[in-house]
């Protein structure tokens, strides 16, 4: 349902640590599309993790890597993998068909 970022307008790609949060962190992200001063970017303040909570009612602390998945690792230079994400964001992404 909602997770810790930087606005309301959250985002699949917002969610990419390696592109957004490992780069930007706290700070504005400069390629936000939305135009806006802040942009989606989900915030792993919490030692590389987010609070998240969900439409059942629950909460939970996940890791980044729980919650944006590459294919091989982060850091193993493979695409993200699509499935597990678009699994994930599909009701909260607004561009996702």
């Amino acid at each position: 349902m909602f997770l810790d970022a930087q606005s309301w307008w959250l985002s699949r790609s917002g969610a990419d640590y390696v592109q957004f949060w490992d780069v930007y962190g706290e700070r504005q992200n400069p390629t936000n599309p939305a135009g806006y001063p802040w942009s989606g970017n989900t915030l792993y303040r919490h030692y590389g993790s987010c609070n998240i909570a969900f439409f059942d009612g629950s909460a939970a602390c996940w890791k980044k890597e729980d919650v944006y998945h590459y294919a091989n690792g982060p850091r193993s230079g493979g695409a993200e993998d699509v499935v597990s994400n678009d699994r994930f964001w599909k009701v909260l992404d607004a561009a996702s068909p």
